[in-house]
């Protein structure tokens, strides 16, 4: 396999302020058809050392059918390229093997300069690079070619897809090298990265890989090569089961159970406490009144007509009259029916209360499920009491999966450092795994796999940076990113120091940049 060493590879980087403006220039008078003045100015801002403009006056040159010398087109190219313009990179090694620019074809050097710019995220440098590789121009190497024709899916699918399609290797053989990139077999190195993109080709091909599809399912579940993606692994190993590989049915378990919290707050309309109408909030009021004269079977009469009208909180009140016995005689199972009424309706507190009944059994027959799912929709909808309540059911595992990150999550939101309860339970939830954090976090900050929830997140977050167990330095990073732009919780730039300084600490290198940009807001914030 032809190498490079990454010594050569010519990085990219981004025009100066000043360099910007004077391409901008140039675009203008592009514009108003200025060619003379626009290259005028391309040759300036080269002469100033310009990343782009050597490739922007090449392009301009070859627009201007033959007036300039293919030499001289592959010049400014080759000049670009060596400033760092990716874009450059890959022109050069296209031009290089046209025999119309270079008197002698150079495919070695070709391959130099589209390796620059494909490792470097250029989709057309990528699939030139397959090419290379799958003739015989330079050591054919069909493993290579299908990895960097992996690369130009995204934007170049057709073609990348053709290509792949016309490898004389089986999926199967590329599965198998896929592996060795994965365990490190076969004298090659680990690269998960290098693994995932073959399995990804292996699943894609005429005949696909039903192992492809396990291990690449596998790879977007643990992060191995790809970022994690829930979803896409389900898919990938539903596949595989759907065509006899049982190993897999544990994962697709395990992902239903993990996503359905997801699914939940995405797909499900919660049910919303709505105000009351006129006519049921004078019922309601008057009932009310009553109520606290303790004429008890007067304001049952009045919280009746509301009923019938449909007032959540009519049912709530009468809810509580039947299981205290205040009025009508206690009647467990008519305070259930009337407070799921008003829990059906929407009514918050109903919602806490129907839930702490399907829990025992009381007046209704014991359900951890429902218990669960009513807790969810008053906690949902901001009750304190169902979000302290939620978290413990998260914790302990009632009614749903147990989930550590979750519970802390709801805790978070109603969380008193100076209220022994809820002390208790941070003290209970601090045992969570670190990277399963940082996963689920940038799920929800990014919003790529679910709805985006900053709040979400950083809860995330914050449990793997505290976790007592499994801390993760990228969840301490993570955390100063938040208190630093105010994402998910107050801006804080001295909690943002405090936590980037943590990360770093704990092996994160890239921290200095926000610790440096942290102190500085600090110090501006002190002065004025």
């Amino acid at each position: 396999m032809i190498t490079i060493d990454k010594s050569e590879i010519i990085q990219s980087r981004n025009e100066l302020p000043s360099e910007v403006e004077t391409l901008d220039e140039a675009r203008e008078a592009l514009q108003k058809g200025e060619k003379g003045k626009a290259i005028k100015i391309y040759k300036r801002a080269i002469k100033n050392g310009s990343v782009y403009a050597p490739n922007l006056l090449a392009e301009l040159y070859f627009n201007e059918n033959g007036r300039f010398s293919k030499k001289k087109i592959l010049d400014l190219m080759i000049l670009g390229a060596s400033r760092g313009d990716v874009v450059a990179q890959k022109n050069c090694g296209i031009r290089l093997q046209d025999i119309e620019y270079t008197k002698k074809i150079d495919y070695h050097r070709a391959f130099k300069y589209l390796y620059s710019s494909a490792v470097q995220g250029n989709s057309e440098a990528a699939i030139a690079l397959a090419y290379l590789y799958v003739s015989f121009k330079i050591e054919k190497d069909e493993y290579e070619a299908a990895y960097w024709a992996e690369k130009a899916l995204v934007d170049i699918h057709d073609e990348a897809i053709n290509l792949i399609n016309h490898l004389t290797m089986s999926s199967e053989e590329i599965s198998e090298k896929a592996d060795a990139y994965f365990y490190g077999a076969d004298g090659v190195k680990p690269d998960y990265k290098r693994a995932a993109a073959l399995f990804h080709v292996a699943t894609l091909m005429n005949n696909p890989s039903v192992y492809a599809h396990a291990m690449l399912g596998y790879c977007y579940m643990h992060a191995k090569g790809v970022k994690a993606d829930f979803v896409k692994a389900k898919e990938y190993f539903e596949y595989a089961l759907e065509k006899g590989n049982k190993s897999v049915e544990k994962y697709v378990k395990r992902l239903d159970d993990q996503l359905r919290p997801y699914v939940w707050n995405d797909k499900i309309d919660l049910i919303l406490d709505t105000p009351n109408t006129d006519e049921q909030q004078k019922l309601l009021d008057s009932g009310n009144i009553l109520y606290s004269q303790k004429k008890y079977l007067e304001a049952l009469e009045l919280y009746i007509k509301a009923a019938a009208i449909k007032c959540n909180d009519a049912y709530t009140k009468m809810g509580y009259m039947y299981l205290n016995g205040q009025g009508p005689k206690p009647s467990r199972h008519k305070a259930f029916h009337m407070f799921k009424e008003a829990a059906d309706l929407g009514d918050a507190i109903a919602q806490y209360e129907v839930s702490k009944l399907y829990l025992t059994g009381t007046g209704c027959a014991q359900s951890n499920k429902l218990a669960f799912y009513y807790m969810y929709q008053s906690a949902s909808q901001g009750n304190p009491l169902a979000t302290r309540e939620l978290c413990k059911y998260y914790r302990d595992g009632i009614g749903c999966v147990p989930d550590h990150l979750e519970a802390f999550y709801w805790l978070n939101k109603t969380f008193n450092s100076k209220d022994k309860e809820s002390v208790d339970l941070y003290e209970s939830l601090t045992n969570v795994d670190g990277k399963e954090a940082s996963i689920r976090g940038n799920m929800f900050y990014s919003g790529n796999i679910v709805t985006k929830d900053l709040p979400r997140a950083f809860a995330y977050f914050y449990a793997g940076a505290e976790s007592s167990t499994y801390p993760s330095a990228v969840c301490m990073y993570n955390c100063g990113l938040c208190f630093f732009y105010g994402r998910g919780v107050e801006k804080n730039y001295q909690a943002a120091i405090d936590y980037a300084t943590a990360a770093k600490n704990n092996g994160y290198t890239h921290a200095d940049a926000l610790i440096a940009k942290a102190q500085l807001e600090l110090e501006r914030s002190t002065i004025f």
